[in-house]
């Protein structure tokens, strides 16, 4: 197997792994699953770590930036969790941060050329 092979099964992998665990948190809460804090269980990892740190370096972003951006902002101001940040990871991130209406895609990326996000109106 090829590096490129493998790069491709990773990421087909981990796209059927992010499904599987947002239809597995949909039934969860649709069969009313709460913890105390109101949160499913699979909202304390990483994952949730990083949208943290996307949404704590939003503010600052004046204008129009990328994952780029982004990315150095959290490597500037959270060392901790930019250890190990897959690009990956922060763009998933930033995909639910738009779905959720808190960031607007102006304009989605296509090949090298990356998506161009927007906070605020």
């Amino acid at each position: 197997m090829h590096e490129r092979e493998y790069n491709k099964l990773s990421k087909s992998i981990e796209e059927e792994y992010h499904k599987k665990l947002d239809a597995l948190d949909l039934v969860y809460k649709m069969a009313g699953g709460n913890t105390q804090n109101g949160r499913s269980p699979r909202t304390s990892g990483r994952g949730a770590q990083i949208k943290q740190a996307v949404m704590g370096v939003l503010p600052g972003m004046n204008g129009e930036f990328n994952q780029r951006d982004i990315e150095s902002k959290i490597t500037a101001s959270f060392p901790d969790i930019a250890v190990g940040l897959k690009r990956s990871s922060l763009s998933v991130a930033l995909k639910r941060i738009a779905e959720s209406g808190k960031i607007q895609i102006v304009e989605a990326g296509k090949g090298k050329r990356p998506t161009k996000y927007r906070f605020g109106k």
